[in-house]
């Protein structure tokens, strides 16, 4: 991470705390945020409301959900992470009923960062391991 952007990499971070549970940092996501991955209906979610809502609707399903930024490479506004994410399957989670069990994920994001606040987000991850985790695929 470059000297001059510790700005954003508190972004970050603050963001990262966000889906780790600590919702009095929800005012780092932007009014106007997009956030995009493999799980949500149309691969994306619009509006700081919405994004809240996703974020506590998948800590019900993984209440001891943790998200770790294991890399991550920033411009000015954009930042790549590479990130791994731990939880036990105990609400219901994209329909699928709770099987107990736990996931390790492993995954990236790209996220745009304006005027100090998270813009744009976009996860890449392979939702096939999720499912194999949860015993619902072969893997």
């Amino acid at each position: 991470m470059a000297a001059d952007t510790p700005d954003i990499e508190q972004v970050v971070n603050d963001y990262v705390a966000v889906w780790n549970g600590d919702f009095s940092k929800a005012d780092v996501i932007s009014d106007s945020v997009s956030h995009y991955q493999p799980n949500v209906p149309d691969g994306g979610i619009h509006g700081r409301g919405a994004v809240e809502a996703h974020i506590r609707s998948f800590r019900e399903a993984f209440p001891d959900q943790h998200q770790t930024i294991d890399d991550m490479l920033a411009t000015d506004e954009v930042v790549m992470t590479e990130w791994t994410l731990t939880g036990t399957h105990e609400g219901e989670y994209v329909g699928i009923r709770p099987t107990g069990r736990e996931i390790e994920l492993e995954g990236m994001g790209k996220t745009r960062i304006a005027d100090g606040r998270i813009e744009d987000d976009r996860l890449y991850y392979d939702r096939q391991a999720i499912l194999e985790q949860l015993g619902l695929a072969d893997g």
